[in-house]
């Protein structure tokens, strides 16, 4: 398994102003990623690498909550894992809500 992120600011916060007062956000982060990995059992150890790679835009929401929206490409041999169809197309998009790592 292999996984590199190069993260980085790209705004100290974002605020729209409205005739009634102005709404002040946190800063917005970005991120490239890249993932790899591969798994095997006793049975069956020809499988491939599988992995993606993309971008990720995030907002901190304060400790621990984060607005997370990633975007990227898959690959690998997708035929050799018993993957849901979703997941075997090679873009993706997902939105995040949760915890921070």
């Amino acid at each position: 398994m292999f996984n590199v992120e190069w993260r980085f600011p790209l705004t100290d916060y974002l605020s729209f102003g409205f005739p009634f007062g102005e709404w002040r956000f946190p800063g917005i982060h970005a991120a490239l990623f890249f993932d790899a990995g591969r798994t095997w059992t006793p049975t069956t150890t020809d499988r491939g690498v599988l992995g993606a790679y993309g971008l990720s835009l995030r907002m901190n929401l304060g400790f621990p909550l984060v607005l997370r929206l990633d975007t990227g490409w898959r690959y690998g041999s997708f035929d050799s894992y018993a993957l849901p169809r979703n997941y075997r197309s090679t873009r993706f998009w997902d939105f995040w809500f949760g915890f921070n790592y």
